[in-house]
């Protein structure tokens, strides 16, 4: 909860929340004001897409906000544990999307706990 709490506490109106799906506290908190993505919900074509490079894609998806609106990556244990329950992607590639993120000059890490890692989109990406 805190993790996200923290988002939607600096999060500026219009920003974009991209999750791998909606299992996760506050998910549909200050919907008026933050728009969602979860990929998952995705075509699967989309979403092999992403798995293939993470980075690159959830990047060049994230692009079109308009600033002063950010961009945010948020993935947590909820998220892995609904998405291996519904057969989507297992452990392994989640794993692999955040590491992939993680690793990447394109986001910056926001925060982190043992719930889940927030990044936000940098903005020269």
């Amino acid at each position: 909860v805190a993790l996200v709490q923290q988002l939607f506490d600096q999060a500026p109106d219009d920003s974009l929340v991209v999750a791998a799906n909606r299992n996760y506290p506050l998910a549909y908190e200050q919907y008026w004001r933050v728009d969602h993505y979860w990929f998952l919900d995705d075509d699967r074509r989309h979403v092999d897409e992403i798995v293939r490079d993470p980075a690159t894609v959830l990047a060049r998806d994230m692009a079109a906000v308009e600033p002063p609106a950010r961009a945010y990556f948020l993935l947590t244990r909820g998220q892995t544990a609904n998405s291996e329950m519904n057969g989507q992607l297992d452990r392994a590639q989640l794993d692999r999307i955040r590491e992939s993120v993680a690793s990447s000059p394109a986001f910056e890490l926001v925060a982190e706990n043992d719930g889940g890692v927030l990044y936000v989109l940098t903005p020269a990406s």
